[in-house]
């Protein structure tokens, strides 16, 4: 009799295995393994809308620097989560991965689409291009993105790990219909390098734009699981902070299964340019944008000086930024009224 329902049970994942593959069309040269990934992804989906237990959580890596994004994406894959088992990721960013909206190379050859201004001064906003969200979010981009972005994934594992670097970060939130996380990257205005040639000058206040948005849409709860870190502790102290951001992630996905952290000494080694401060010093419009923010970021533990432009003695957390630790109203409303002095409406 056991024997008898243990047929059955199988017979019937057999079947339903069957019917999924069936309605997953095999695209040519496409391997069998893809299509069960894809067929996964449509599961999920189906879940979602029967309201059934949700087997995934999605870990948005964001930063301005494509570089020091890909480090931090890389820790967070091989140190905080720590296991093949439990994360599936690709080695691409997630924006070339998709159509449902523009890449910032497509932005950058199309100022339109994200307001850019002939000057370049509010070059920042092809960062975040905010005139995306009403034009992209809808719940039909929410699946077609989802099950392009799946095709790259193994949806057998809990976490699914991906990194851009844009900060699309309300964009993909509103996108998302798995539990997501955004890991953010924040450099010194100066450490970051700008994908596209710009000038000097126009580094701080791009720097400025994309933040003022940013930490906006943060105290306004549109973001619900984030924790925004500072590129320069994470190399003082790459386990102290990965293993903060490990638990957050953790707290924040709907999974018992655990964030291992590898208990190997990580060192990164990495010296910043600092010919850029010598240059914007020689820069009246730089200069004085410099003294204007000077007060403002070291709230998160930067300064001017070149020999010590990241004092970590003034944070008191690894973490900049969490739902449980938001941005100050004073300090926002100061660093819009730099903002608003360098970018006029």
């Amino acid at each position: 009799m056991k024997f008898l329902v243990l047929l059955l049970i199988l017979a019937s994942i057999g079947i339903r295995t069957l019917i999924i593959y069936y309605n997953v069309k095999k695209e040519d040269g496409e391997t069998t393994s893809n299509v069960k990934i894809r067929a996964s992804s449509n599961e999920i989906l189906d879940s979602i809308e029967n309201d059934t237990v949700l087997r995934n959580c999605l870990i948005n890596v964001h930063g301005l620097d494509g570089t020091s994004t890909n480090k931090f994406y890389s820790l967070i894959r091989s140190e905080s989560i720590g296991s093949s088992e439990l994360v599936s990721s690709h080695l691409d960013e997630g924006q070339t991965l998709q159509n449902v909206y523009p890449d910032i190379v497509y932005r950058q050859n199309h100022p339109d689409v994200c307001a850019l201004d002939t000057e370049g001064v509010k070059r920042g906003r092809i960062y975040y291009c905010p005139d995306l969200l009403e034009r992209v979010v809808n719940e039909t981009n929410k699946d077609v993105l989802f099950r392009e972005w799946s095709q790259y994934w193994d949806l057998t594992k809990p976490y699914i790990l991906q990194k851009t670097s844009t900060f699309d970060i309300v964009l993909l939130e509103r996108l998302k219909v798995v539990p997501t996380f955004h890991a953010i990257l924040m450099q010194h205005p100066f450490r970051w390098k700008p994908r596209f040639k710009q000038r000097v000058f126009d580094q701080p206040i791009i720097w400025l734009d994309t933040w003022v948005y940013t930490l906006e849409m943060l105290s306004k709860n549109e973001i619900k699981s984030f924790a925004v870190v500072n590129y320069e502790m994470l190399l003082l102290q790459p386990r102290d902070v990965l293993n903060e951001l490990g638990f957050q992630i953790q707290e924040s996905c709907p999974f018992t299964d655990k964030i291992e952290l590898n208990k190997e000494v990580i060192t990164i080694n990495e010296k910043m340019d600092d010919n850029l401060f010598d240059k914007c010093e020689n820069i009246e419009y730089c200069r004085n944008m410099m003294n204007d923010l000077s007060p403002l970021i070291s709230a998160f533990g930067y300064g001017w000086d070149k020999n010590s432009y990241f004092q970590p003695n003034k944070l008191d957390s690894n973490i900049l930024f969490s739902p449980q630790k938001l941005p100050s109203p004073k300090l926002l409303t100061e660093l819009k009224t730099v903002l608003k002095k360098y970018i006029k409406d």
